[in-house]
């Protein structure tokens, strides 16, 4: 086998071009926050909160008797970096604006501070009232006030 000048620039190329970086020409991942399918201790996705204080667990969680209205609730629990313990202090306030099957607009729902005290995670959780919840995909923006600032981080969750 003979080493031809040609061939061996034809070698540097394919070297080079192997060990660039990706991403060049391709659409980075959206920014502030979004995480697709990185579950978190209670079964939600992870969403990153800003400033690296932490992390939002949003799910949804069926009712304990589902309705013709109601099959279930939104949660997001609230979680310190090492996610092994609630977020203190809580965030001042946490929202959700979800889209629903069946739904043209995006749905806002507020979520309501309810600690959980048997749950060591569970001090910064927020839930909604009940609502038809349960689906096989969840998108939307987590809204939180938090630290004296308030971020929109966007989600989105198969199963």
């Amino acid at each position: 086998m003979t080493n031809t000048p040609g061939r061996a620039l034809r070698l540097a190329l394919l070297l080079s071009l192997a060990s660039a970086p990706l991403g060049c020409g391709s659409p980075a991942a959206p920014g502030g926050g979004y995480v697709a399918d990185e579950v978190g201790p209670h079964g939600g996705l992870l969403v990153p909160l800003p400033n690296d204080v932490g992390f939002g667990e949003v799910l949804a969680r069926p009712t304990p008797k589902a309705t013709a209205r109601a099959d279930g609730v939104l949660a997001a629990y609230f979680l310190a970096p090492d996610k092994a313990a609630a977020l203190t202090p809580p965030p001042a306030s946490a929202s959700l604006k979800v889209r629903l099957p069946g739904q043209d607009a995006p749905a806002d729902v507020a979520l309501h501070h309810k600690p959980d005290a048997k749950d060591p995670r569970g001090g910064s959780l927020f839930v909604s009232e009940p609502g038809m919840y349960q689906t096989d995909q969840l998108f939307g923006d987590l809204i939180v006030e938090l630290g004296g600032g308030s971020a929109t981080i966007p989600f989105e969750k198969h199963r």
